[in-house]
């Protein structure tokens, strides 16, 4: 495939999957137009996108046989992620200059292999709602440099796994203190309702995986262990480093608390407790 083919071959995905995306969105996208030969999305970006290369994660992309649902999750995630990247350009911050975009001799940059994740992650998201959460993701990483290699790949790999409930349930944890959930004493005052425990078993997994934490206020280093699901005490459970951190960097923070799932989960949280009641184990089978 000559270059000229290759490029035309791109420009013509690009533009089809960003018209899918546009219409999903309820809207238009005037920047293809924008779209050099060689170039993804230049116009008012000029040189820091281009740093960005998704043409080359494109390009082997289109490559691959995509369903039209993959097509139109992936041009979301690449509009998205080019919506964010402009707007923080706009604002004049400044992308990072630590090597993120320079090959590493492979062939690749770091921005390469943080992007390439980041797409497939939107292209596979079956809950579509974490879309633009990704894209978030995949834009900020590329304004800040404490966020190295190794680090960025496992924020992608969190959020490419995490459902958007534990997006959600972040949210609800970054300001826990103003929301007045059930308070329950590290286990002592009985068991979730039905309606809570899956909620629940969400909340201890962001905890076992570092992202959330037990602990009276954010000023102290003394966190409550975790012990079965009914020690969890969602009156006290916060953002983690790690979750703050992918709190930040996806923009958790624009998840409305109108937001149908916020809301439930915030009243399945809400619900009192079976007090004295502590199920009995399962049987084997």
């Amino acid at each position: 495939m000559t270059a000229e083919k290759d490029s035309k071959e791109w420009k013509d995905f690009l533009e089809h999957t960003w018209s899918i995306a546009s219409k999903a969105a309820g809207g238009t996208v005037g920047v293809v137009a924008s779209i050099g030969t060689g170039y993804p999305l230049v116009g008012a970006l000029t040189a820091p996108f281009v740093a960005v290369n998704l043409e080359k994660i494109g390009k082997e992309l289109i490559s691959r046989r995509l369903g039209a649902r993959e097509e139109q999750r992936l041009g979301l995630g690449v509009r998205l992620a080019y919506e964010k990247f402009k707007e923080r350009v706009d604002r004049r911050d400044r992308v990072r200059e630590d090597g993120y975009f320079d090959d590493d001799g492979s062939g690749r940059s770091a921005a390469d292999e943080i992007n390439e994740a980041s797409l497939n992650a939107a292209m596979r998201a079956y809950e579509e709602k974490k879309i633009p959460y990704i894209a978030n993701l995949m834009a900020n990483i590329c304004f800040d440099d404490s966020v190295d290699r190794p680090t960025a790949n496992t924020l992608v790999d969190l959020a490419n796994r995490l459902t958007y409930r534990s997006f959600v349930i972040m949210k609800i944890c970054s300001h826990v203190d103003k929301l007045n959930l059930v308070k329950n004493l590290h286990g002592t005052e009985g068991s979730f309702s039905d309606p809570a425990k899956s909620v629940i078993c969400e909340v201890s997994n962001l905890i076992q995986c570092g992202m959330l934490v037990m602990k009276d206020n954010d000023d102290t280093n003394q966190a409550y262990g975790l012990m079965g699901l009914d020690s969890v005490n969602p009156s006290i459970t916060r953002l983690d480093t790690m979750g703050r951190i992918l709190y930040a960097l996806a923009g958790l923070s624009e998840i409305a608390e109108t937001d149908e799932v916020y809301v439930k989960t915030v009243e399945a949280l809400r619900m009192p407790l079976d007090e004295g009641v502590h199920p009995a184990a399962p049987p084997f089978a």
